[in-house]
């Protein structure tokens, strides 16, 4: 694999069959996959820029020799569908109907984004500004890398011409080749309200998407709780033994089990604090979590905050 790109790298999981791994301070913040099929190549997820996506479509046709034809969305997150533009308009673009229509629903704030980014723009100078100071390490790496990918989608936002999918499926389709066969499966509600992942039965490969956060932080604020952990359990009950999770590295089927354990861990210690009378700002500062979950909180600061804030409001609304 000759391909290099500043914001992922390739991992080969079988002939044919490639991960793009996110670099920390890249344009692609979420992870990807190309998959010859044999007579025809497939792309699960774009990226976050269509910088990145650029890469990622050169280095299928450089490891495969054609062009992209299927491009898969595996959920409505902007950071796993911005790149879908850079993709020829002959690709066929698929997802899942609810996550057409939440992309749909996302164009007007990329559309307000693009005529005044002003405020982006400032929260990255104050980001800079605390850089400068920061005497942590590994917060300072956080900072930095966070930087470095908010500029790259700076820069992309005057270019941004979102494209949306145009084909849909309810709950399976397999995309058949001549070398392999891809099966695509909607999970339901996880993750967000629809999230699709991809099979590779022979390989025992699975492109998991956002239903997978390895040695980080899952994002929960959008989530249904109780069905991702089902996703995730059930699947823990399953054959397969290599995962591509939407954010982090490579993993296997203890990654699934630990990122369930981070779930049902903070769930537990803010459903204490809840019933406890603790206020949310107390909780962020009060709640820690064991290791090994200590340390992913350098992985996504962000996503600790607007976890313990989703889950009171979760709770208040159990209560209702």
């Amino acid at each position: 694999m000759s391909m290099a790109s500043q914001h992922f790298s390739l991992k080969e999981l079988a002939d044919g069959v490639y991960a793009a791994i996110a670099s920390d301070s890249g344009g692609a913040f979420s992870n990807a996959g190309i998959i010859d099929l044999g007579d025809s190549t497939l792309v699960f997820d774009t990226m976050n820029t269509p910088v990145a996506a650029s890469d990622l479509k050169c280095a299928a046709k450089e490891l495969t020799g054609r062009s992209v034809y299927y491009v898969v969305n595996s959920h409505w997150h902007a950071d796993h569908w911005m790149g879908n533009q850079v993709f020829d308009q002959r690709a066929m673009i698929i997802s899942t109907p609810e996550t057409l229509e939440l992309m749909r629903s996302e164009l007007d704030d990329i559309l307000e984004s693009q005529r005044d980014y002003s405020g982006f723009q400032k929260e990255i100078e104050d980001y800079e500004k605390i850089f400068q100071v920061e005497s942590d390490p590994l917060r300072k790496e956080v900072l930095r890398s966070t930087i470095s990918r908010w500029r790259f989608e700076l820069e992309a936002l005057p270019g941004l011409e979102p494209r949306l999918p145009n084909m849909t499926f309810e709950k399976m389709i397999t995309l058949h080749g001549k070398r392999r066969q891809a099966e695509l499966y909607n999970a339901g509600k996880g993750h967000t309200v629809s999230d699709v992942f991809l099979v590779l039965s022979e390989e025992q490969i699975v492109f998991w998407g956002d239903l997978g956060f390895f040695s980080c932080q899952p994002y929960m604020a959008s989530c249904d709780l109780e069905g991702w952990k089902s996703q995730i359990l059930s699947m823990t009950q399953s054959l397969y033994k290599h995962f591509i999770p939407g954010h982090g590295p490579l993993g296997n089927q203890m990654d699934l089990r630990l990122e369930h354990e981070y779930i049902v861990t903070l769930e537990e210690k803010v459903r204490r604090a809840f019933q406890d009378g603790v206020s949310v700002e107390a909780a962020l500062s009060q709640i820690s979590l064991p290791d090994p979950f200590n340390d992913w909180i350098y992985n996504g600061a962000h996503r600790f905050e607007a976890n313990v804030r989703f889950l009171y409001e979760y709770f208040k609304e159990e209560q209702e």
